[in-house]
């Protein structure tokens, strides 16, 4: 329950069927739980800009605020940095910005683009605010 004390125990499962459990704690949790999604209107729009393209889109909303918004380019995750990856509950992102550049594609090719926003409590719609963009 929000805002309340409450009893957590955790129990560890091993494969062998053995357990293993920890001590009760008593957290009371916190009043801003977020249970929203970010949600935007408008399209992902791109751009070829010589030899890049370059991607734009509407500032996505959430009472939390914007943490970042990751992006994807046929499939496959845009990184920020070397090391980084993604999955649903890490604080990694390719931008915090509502646009970018992105370099080194087969221009002779079509490809498929998508980005995803997150807010500060990291929840995202996988996809959403999204549309497909074919560059050939």
């Amino acid at each position: 329950m929000l805002e309340t004390e409450n009893e957590v125990k955790l129990v560890a499962f091993a494969d062998d069927g053995k357990t293993v459990e920890y001590n009760i704690e008593k957290v009371t949790t916190t009043e801003n739980y977020d249970f929203r999604a970010p949600e935007w209107d408008g399209d992902l729009t791109a751009v070829q800009q010589g030899e890049d393209i370059l991607l734009s889109w509407d500032e996505a909303w959430d009472e939390s605020g914007i943490y970042g918004y990751r992006v994807y380019a046929d499939g496959q995750p845009v990184y920020r940095r070397e090391g980084d990856y993604f999955n649903h509950v890490n604080d990694n992102y390719t931008t915090e910005d509502t646009s970018y550049l992105i370099s080194s594609l087969d221009l002779n090719e079509s490809h498929t683009f998508r980005v995803e926003a997150a807010d500060a409590w990291w929840k995202a719609l996988d996809g959403s605010g999204s549309t497909d963009y074919g560059v050939t």
